[in-house]
Protein backbone atom coordinates (compact mmCIF):
# COMPACT_ATOMS: atom_id res chain seq x y z
CA UNK A 1 0.00 0.00 0.00
CA UNK A 2 1.62 3.34 -1.26
CA UNK A 3 1.86 6.41 1.21
CA UNK A 4 -0.81 8.17 -0.12
CA UNK A 5 -3.25 5.24 0.41
CA UNK A 6 -2.24 5.10 3.59
CA UNK A 7 -2.94 8.66 4.70
CA UNK A 8 -6.46 8.23 3.14
CA UNK A 9 -7.45 4.97 5.53
CA UNK A 10 -6.09 7.17 8.50
CA UNK A 11 -8.60 10.05 7.61
CA UNK A 12 -11.28 8.01 6.75
CA UNK A 13 -11.28 5.50 9.81
CA UNK A 14 -10.47 9.26 12.01
CA UNK A 15 -13.44 10.46 10.40
CA UNK A 16 -15.82 7.75 11.24
CA UNK A 17 -14.56 7.35 14.93
CA UNK A 18 -15.15 11.24 15.09
CA UNK A 19 -18.86 10.69 13.92
CA UNK A 20 -19.88 7.68 16.12
CA UNK A 21 -18.77 10.23 19.12
CA UNK A 22 -20.64 12.86 18.01
CA UNK A 23 -24.01 11.43 19.12
CA UNK A 24 -22.70 9.91 22.57
CA UNK A 25 -23.64 12.49 25.20
CA UNK A 26 -21.34 13.05 27.76
CA UNK A 27 -22.06 11.96 30.79
CA UNK A 28 -20.44 10.35 34.06
CA UNK A 29 -22.35 6.90 33.32
CA UNK A 30 -21.52 7.01 29.28
CA UNK A 31 -17.80 7.90 30.03
CA UNK A 32 -17.80 5.01 32.62
CA UNK A 33 -19.16 2.49 29.85
CA UNK A 34 -16.79 3.62 27.49
CA UNK A 35 -14.12 3.19 30.00
CA UNK A 36 -15.29 -0.76 30.27
CA UNK A 37 -15.50 -1.15 26.89
CA UNK A 38 -12.70 0.05 25.92
CA UNK A 39 -10.51 -1.24 28.96
CA UNK A 40 -6.83 -2.41 28.07
CA UNK A 41 -7.42 -1.32 24.78
CA UNK A 42 -4.41 0.95 23.58
CA UNK A 43 -4.98 3.92 20.77
CA UNK A 44 -4.75 4.11 17.82
CA UNK A 45 -7.32 0.96 17.13
CA UNK A 46 -7.00 -0.38 13.99
CA UNK A 47 -10.52 -0.26 12.42
CA UNK A 48 -12.16 -3.70 13.26
CA UNK A 49 -10.85 -3.42 16.96
CA UNK A 50 -12.74 0.29 16.87
CA UNK A 51 -15.89 -1.03 15.23
CA UNK A 52 -16.02 -3.79 17.51
CA UNK A 53 -15.58 -1.80 20.86
CA UNK A 54 -18.35 0.98 19.26
CA UNK A 55 -20.62 -1.87 19.00
CA UNK A 56 -20.16 -3.32 22.90
CA UNK A 57 -20.47 0.11 23.44
CA UNK A 58 -23.88 0.86 21.41
CA UNK A 59 -25.19 -2.14 22.93
CA UNK A 60 -24.98 -1.86 26.45
CA UNK A 61 -26.16 1.88 26.15
CA UNK A 62 -29.70 0.51 24.21
CA UNK A 63 -29.40 -1.85 27.43
CA UNK A 64 -29.45 0.81 29.45
CA UNK A 65 -32.43 2.97 27.67
CA UNK A 66 -34.59 0.13 27.58
CA UNK A 67 -34.73 -0.86 30.87
CA UNK A 68 -34.77 2.22 32.84
CA UNK A 69 -37.30 0.52 35.68
CA UNK A 70 -35.00 -2.35 36.55
CA UNK A 71 -31.93 0.00 37.02
CA UNK A 72 -34.38 2.30 39.13
CA UNK A 73 -35.65 -0.57 41.07
CA UNK A 74 -32.07 -1.39 41.53
CA UNK A 75 -30.90 1.75 42.50
CA UNK A 76 -34.04 1.94 45.03
CA UNK A 77 -33.06 -1.68 46.25
CA UNK A 78 -29.81 -0.45 46.88
CA UNK A 79 -31.06 2.71 49.01
CA UNK A 80 -33.18 0.94 50.78
CA UNK A 81 -30.36 -1.89 51.94
CA UNK A 82 -28.46 1.21 52.74
CA UNK A 83 -31.41 2.38 54.76
CA UNK A 84 -32.02 -0.55 56.55
CA UNK A 85 -28.13 -0.84 57.68
CA UNK A 86 -27.75 2.67 58.72
CA UNK A 87 -31.13 2.07 61.07
CA UNK A 88 -29.79 -1.36 62.19
CA UNK A 89 -26.69 0.92 62.87
CA UNK A 90 -28.37 3.48 64.81
CA UNK A 91 -30.32 1.22 66.63
CA UNK A 92 -27.23 -0.74 67.80
CA UNK A 93 -25.91 2.34 68.83
CA UNK A 94 -28.77 4.06 70.48
CA UNK A 95 -28.96 0.44 72.60
CA UNK A 96 -25.03 0.83 73.58
CA UNK A 97 -25.56 4.58 74.66
CA UNK A 98 -29.31 3.46 76.51
CA UNK A 99 -26.69 0.70 77.89
CA UNK A 100 -24.06 3.09 78.94
CA UNK A 101 -26.67 5.73 80.10
CA UNK A 102 -27.79 2.73 82.00
CA UNK A 103 -24.78 2.02 83.65
CA UNK A 104 -23.60 5.01 84.39
CA UNK A 105 -27.05 6.04 86.32
CA UNK A 106 -26.46 2.71 88.12
CA UNK A 107 -23.02 4.45 89.26
CA UNK A 108 -25.01 7.09 90.71
CA UNK A 109 -25.87 7.77 94.41
CA UNK A 110 -29.59 7.62 94.44
CA UNK A 111 -30.53 10.50 95.78
CA UNK A 112 -33.35 10.77 98.69
CA UNK A 113 -36.65 12.15 98.59
CA UNK A 114 -36.24 14.46 100.94
CA UNK A 115 -36.46 18.33 99.80
CA UNK A 116 -34.68 21.18 100.91
CA UNK A 117 -31.29 20.09 102.24
CA UNK A 118 -29.40 22.72 104.17
CA UNK A 119 -26.26 23.96 102.05
CA UNK A 120 -22.43 22.22 103.40
CA UNK A 121 -20.82 24.72 101.73
CA UNK A 122 -22.10 27.39 104.16
CA UNK A 123 -19.91 28.14 106.46
CA UNK A 124 -21.20 27.25 109.98
CA UNK A 125 -19.87 24.23 112.82
CA UNK A 126 -21.04 20.80 111.86
CA UNK A 127 -23.03 21.23 115.38
CA UNK A 128 -25.10 23.37 113.92
CA UNK A 129 -25.25 21.66 110.37
CA UNK A 130 -25.61 18.43 111.92
CA UNK A 131 -29.39 19.72 113.91
CA UNK A 132 -30.49 21.41 110.61
CA UNK A 133 -29.51 17.96 108.62
CA UNK A 134 -31.80 15.85 111.02
CA UNK A 135 -34.48 18.46 110.97
CA UNK A 136 -34.91 17.92 107.25
CA UNK A 137 -33.87 14.07 106.93
CA UNK A 138 -36.10 13.13 110.05
CA UNK A 139 -39.22 14.97 109.35
CA UNK A 140 -38.87 17.62 111.47
CA UNK A 141 -37.17 15.65 114.40
CA UNK A 142 -35.05 18.16 116.79
CA UNK A 143 -32.70 16.89 119.19
CA UNK A 144 -30.73 17.97 122.25
CA UNK A 145 -27.37 17.67 123.73
CA UNK A 146 -27.00 16.32 126.61
CA UNK A 147 -24.10 15.27 128.87
CA UNK A 148 -23.17 11.70 129.74
CA UNK A 149 -23.55 11.97 133.14
CA UNK A 150 -27.13 12.76 133.26
CA UNK A 151 -27.87 9.77 130.64
CA UNK A 152 -27.40 7.40 133.57
CA UNK A 153 -28.99 4.36 131.77
CA UNK A 154 -27.65 4.88 128.48
CA UNK A 155 -24.24 4.04 129.08
CA UNK A 156 -22.78 0.31 130.65
CA UNK A 157 -21.65 0.23 133.71
CA UNK A 158 -18.23 -0.75 134.24
CA UNK A 159 -16.74 -3.66 136.53
CA UNK A 160 -14.26 -4.79 139.09
CA UNK A 161 -13.55 -7.67 136.33
CA UNK A 162 -13.49 -5.45 133.53
CA UNK A 163 -10.62 -2.81 135.00
CA UNK A 164 -9.04 -6.05 135.80
CA UNK A 165 -9.18 -6.98 132.64
CA UNK A 166 -7.46 -4.04 131.67
CA UNK A 167 -3.53 -5.59 131.32
CA UNK A 168 -0.46 -4.34 130.08
CA UNK A 169 -0.20 -6.60 127.46
CA UNK A 170 -3.56 -5.85 125.99
CA UNK A 171 -2.71 -1.64 126.33
CA UNK A 172 0.46 -2.38 124.81
CA UNK A 173 -0.76 -4.05 121.10
CA UNK A 174 -3.42 -1.83 121.28
CA UNK A 175 -0.99 1.29 121.45
CA UNK A 176 1.26 -0.23 118.82
CA UNK A 177 -1.31 -0.69 116.47
CA UNK A 178 -0.70 -4.38 116.35
CA UNK A 179 -3.42 -6.31 115.23
CA UNK A 180 -1.98 -9.27 115.21
CA UNK A 181 -0.85 -9.48 118.45
CA UNK A 182 -4.87 -7.85 119.50
CA UNK A 183 -6.00 -11.02 118.00
CA UNK A 184 -3.51 -13.80 119.41
CA UNK A 185 -4.56 -12.34 122.83
CA UNK A 186 -7.97 -12.65 122.24
CA UNK A 187 -7.49 -15.91 120.79
CA UNK A 188 -5.84 -16.82 124.62
CA UNK A 189 -8.93 -15.40 126.56
CA UNK A 190 -7.59 -11.64 126.65
CA UNK A 191 -11.45 -9.57 127.25
CA UNK A 192 -11.43 -6.84 124.81
CA UNK A 193 -14.15 -5.01 126.75
CA UNK A 194 -11.94 -3.79 129.39
CA UNK A 195 -11.64 -0.52 130.74
CA UNK A 196 -8.72 1.72 133.20
CA UNK A 197 -9.58 3.03 136.15
CA UNK A 198 -10.75 6.25 134.92
CA UNK A 199 -13.42 4.59 132.47
CA UNK A 200 -10.95 4.59 129.46
CA UNK A 201 -11.71 1.76 126.85
CA UNK A 202 -9.71 -0.04 124.44
CA UNK A 203 -11.73 1.71 121.54
CA UNK A 204 -11.43 5.41 123.10
CA UNK A 205 -7.62 4.42 122.91
CA UNK A 206 -7.40 2.99 119.05
CA UNK A 207 -9.93 5.88 118.07
CA UNK A 208 -8.19 8.58 119.52
CA UNK A 209 -5.04 7.55 117.53
CA UNK A 210 -6.62 6.90 114.67
CA UNK A 211 -6.00 3.19 114.23
CA UNK A 212 -8.77 1.65 111.48
CA UNK A 213 -8.03 -2.20 111.52
CA UNK A 214 -8.54 -2.04 115.33
CA UNK A 215 -11.47 0.05 115.67
CA UNK A 216 -12.65 -2.34 113.33
CA UNK A 217 -11.48 -5.54 114.96
CA UNK A 218 -13.09 -4.25 118.11
CA UNK A 219 -16.24 -3.20 116.44
CA UNK A 220 -16.74 -6.19 115.16
CA UNK A 221 -16.56 -7.96 118.46
CA UNK A 222 -19.97 -8.57 120.10
CA UNK A 223 -18.78 -8.26 123.60
CA UNK A 224 -17.36 -4.92 123.46
CA UNK A 225 -19.34 -1.97 124.67
CA UNK A 226 -20.09 1.11 122.16
CA UNK A 227 -22.19 3.02 124.77
CA UNK A 228 -19.28 3.92 127.02
CA UNK A 229 -17.81 6.70 128.58
CA UNK A 230 -14.69 8.20 130.65
CA UNK A 231 -14.64 9.93 133.75
CA UNK A 232 -14.80 13.34 131.70
CA UNK A 233 -17.94 11.85 129.89
CA UNK A 234 -16.38 11.59 126.58
CA UNK A 235 -17.07 9.12 124.05
CA UNK A 236 -15.62 7.09 121.68
CA UNK A 237 -16.73 9.47 119.05
CA UNK A 238 -15.00 12.07 120.99
CA UNK A 239 -11.75 10.30 120.56
CA UNK A 240 -12.36 10.13 117.11
CA UNK A 241 -12.92 13.96 116.57
CA UNK A 242 -10.28 14.84 119.10
CA UNK A 243 -7.17 13.21 116.46
CA UNK A 244 -5.51 15.95 114.77
CA UNK A 245 -6.31 14.83 111.31
CA UNK A 246 -10.23 13.65 110.55
CA UNK A 247 -11.12 10.16 111.38
CA UNK A 248 -13.83 9.55 108.50
CA UNK A 249 -13.34 6.20 107.77
CA UNK A 250 -14.05 5.65 112.08
CA UNK A 251 -16.21 8.04 112.51
CA UNK A 252 -18.67 6.45 109.67
CA UNK A 253 -18.42 2.74 111.28
CA UNK A 254 -19.57 4.43 114.88
CA UNK A 255 -22.11 6.57 113.49
CA UNK A 256 -23.10 2.71 111.86
CA UNK A 257 -23.49 1.75 115.20
CA UNK A 258 -24.87 4.23 117.19
CA UNK A 259 -25.68 7.75 115.35
CA UNK A 260 -27.08 9.01 119.17
CA UNK A 261 -23.45 9.69 120.05
CA UNK A 262 -23.27 12.90 118.10
CA UNK A 263 -25.76 14.46 120.59
CA UNK A 264 -23.28 13.45 123.65
CA UNK A 265 -21.52 16.31 125.32
CA UNK A 266 -18.83 15.73 127.96
CA UNK A 267 -18.73 17.35 131.69
CA UNK A 268 -17.48 20.40 130.05
CA UNK A 269 -20.49 20.49 127.64
CA UNK A 270 -18.64 19.89 124.07
CA UNK A 271 -19.83 17.06 122.25
CA UNK A 272 -17.80 15.70 119.51
CA UNK A 273 -17.83 17.83 116.65
CA UNK A 274 -16.75 21.07 119.10
CA UNK A 275 -12.97 19.21 119.19
CA UNK A 276 -13.25 19.02 114.92
CA UNK A 277 -10.66 21.86 113.60
CA UNK A 278 -12.35 24.67 112.66
CA UNK A 279 -10.02 24.05 109.39
CA UNK A 280 -11.68 21.01 108.82
CA UNK A 281 -15.41 22.24 109.22
CA UNK A 282 -16.07 21.79 106.02
CA UNK A 283 -14.54 18.20 105.47
CA UNK A 284 -17.40 17.31 108.53
CA UNK A 285 -20.36 19.09 107.04
CA UNK A 286 -19.90 16.72 103.51
CA UNK A 287 -19.50 13.68 105.95
CA UNK A 288 -22.34 14.28 107.44
CA UNK A 289 -24.51 14.87 104.42
CA UNK A 290 -22.96 12.11 102.19
CA UNK A 291 -23.78 9.74 105.41
CA UNK A 292 -26.98 11.12 106.36
CA UNK A 293 -28.92 8.01 105.86
CA UNK A 294 -27.20 6.57 109.05
CA UNK A 295 -29.49 9.61 110.83
CA UNK A 296 -32.89 7.55 110.26
CA UNK A 297 -31.88 5.74 113.40
CA UNK A 298 -32.69 8.85 115.47
CA UNK A 299 -36.10 8.17 114.95
CA UNK A 300 -36.31 5.33 117.01
CA UNK A 301 -39.16 6.23 120.07
CA UNK A 302 -36.48 5.06 122.78
CA UNK A 303 -33.99 7.85 121.56
CA UNK A 304 -36.27 10.63 120.79
CA UNK A 305 -37.66 9.50 124.68
CA UNK A 306 -34.11 10.53 125.64
CA UNK A 307 -32.85 13.17 123.24
CA UNK A 308 -36.28 15.16 121.64
CA UNK A 309 -36.18 18.83 122.65
CA UNK A 310 -39.08 19.72 125.42
CA UNK A 311 -41.86 21.70 123.48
Amino acid sequence: MTEDKKQTTKITLETSRDQCFKDVPHKRSNSKVMTSVLHGVKQPLSGSTFFEAMARYKQQESISEEKPVTRRRRLSLKSACSSTVETSACTESSSSKDEVTSDTRSDLPVEDDVPNLPDHTIHESPEIYLQKLVKVTCYGLELEIKKARSLEDFFAKVTDAQIEAYTTAVVTVVRNNDLAGLKELHAKGQALNCFNRFGESLLHMACRRGFEEIVDFLLEQPEVDIRVSDDNGRTILHDACWNPSPQLKICQRILERDPTLLFIADNRGCSAFQYARPEHWTIWRKFLLENRSLLSALKQPSIQKQFAKAT
